[in-house]
């Protein structure tokens, strides 16, 4: 009888129970903030690599061959393209790729390297070729996934990582579920981008009106095929699984059992961007700016940590369901009738 009371008392994950939890579970454990607040420093006063001085020659001759190929002279529109590229490559910082996707350490800087600080200039270095552009892009992107593997087992540890009955892996393994996960997510967005841009282009020339519509309803199936896959993290370092595994866990997870978690994720992510933008008000060039890494690495690692707590109590409900199912039965022989 206390078991039956037992399972019928635990409700699907809610939304404003799950935010709490993560946020409490950071505000007592504050070392967690350690890696972003550590990586933002970095970005902000330590030297930044750049391709500048590698891809300015390389966008001037496209802006060459195309007004040759058109036969027009530089007009304001190409004057504007090239303006628009340099600045990008003027703020473009190679050390930012050490914030990986879709596993990583947050930083405030990455995504808006600053070009300036409150003790002046970064040391500026500019990258010599194409080679070692590859090579660092590899290099940066594997420490990012280290370190974002390091941040991520820490936090699901704290959030009750897994069932009692399962042993955590060494981070070697979870690193290497990582890897394969970043991969398959890459494939994936491969293999449907190729066929949707070939798509748009002939719609676009077809008829722009049609392309917009088909942008509308490609934007809907997209959503609709990634936002299940949002837990497949969680199960890499919450139930220690695979990282195919944990994709197809998730899958299963979010379309069968919560139909929810597309809510959640869309108030978690109005929540952290909505607050970036109070977090880049001070200009990286004013001590204000700690303010602003310091608030947005305490919310996203909050917001993080809320993720495994509704992943946890949706894996517990959801257990408890699979509990409550009527068992088949079964003869005096045994077998099902």
């Amino acid at each position: 009888m206390n078991q039956t009371t037992q399972t019928e008392t635990i409700t699907p994950p809610k939304l404003i129970q799950s935010i709490s939890a993560g946020f409490n579970l950071v505000a007592n454990h504050l070392y967690l903030l350690l890696m972003p607040l550590a990586l933002d420093l970095y970005l902000w006063f330590g030297p930044h690599l750049r391709l500048k001085a590698l891809m300015e020659p390389v966008l001037l001759e496209v802006q060459k061959q195309y007004a040759a190929i058109t036969q027009l002279q530089i007009d304001s529109s190409l004057q504007a393209f090239q303006a628009y590229w340099s600045d990008i490559l003027q703020h473009f910082n190679m050390f930012s790729l050490v914030r990986s996707y879709p596993i990583g350490v947050f930083s405030l800087f990455a995504s808006s390297a600053p070009i300036d600080n409150p003790l002046g200039m970064p040391i500026i270095l500019e990258v010599p070729s194409i080679g070692s552009a590859c090579l660092y892009v590899l290099a940066f992107s594997l420490i990012g996934l280290l370190l974002g593997t390091i941040f991520f087992r820490e936090i699901a540890r704290l959030s009750g990582s897994g069932s009692a009955l399962l042993t955590p892996r060494p981070t070697s393994w979870h690193f290497m579920q990582t890897i394969v996960l970043t991969l398959l997510l890459i494939a994936l967005l491969f293999f449907i981008a190729i066929p949707l841009v070939m798509l748009i282009s002939f719609l676009v020339i077809l008829s722009p009106t049609i392309a917009q519509i088909a942008l509308l309803v490609i934007a809907m199936f997209l959503l609709w095929l990634l936002v299940p896959m949002i837990f497949a993290p969680h199960g890499i370092y919450f139930n220690q699984q695979s990282a195919l595994s944990s994709i197809l866990s998730s899958v299963r997870m979010v379309r069968f059992y919560l139909p929810g978690a597309g809510f959640f994720l869309m108030i978690v992510v109005l929540i952290g961007e909505g607050l970036n933008i109070i977090w880049r008000i001070p200009p990286a060039n004013n001590w204000m700016a700690i303010i602003g890494i310091a608030g947005h690495a305490f919310v996203s690692t909050a917001l993080l940590a809320a993720t495994f707590s509704y992943y946890r109590n949706g894996l517990t409900w959801i257990q408890s369901r699979i509990q409550q199912l009527p068992k088949p039965a079964s003869n005096e022989n045994g077998r099902i009738l």
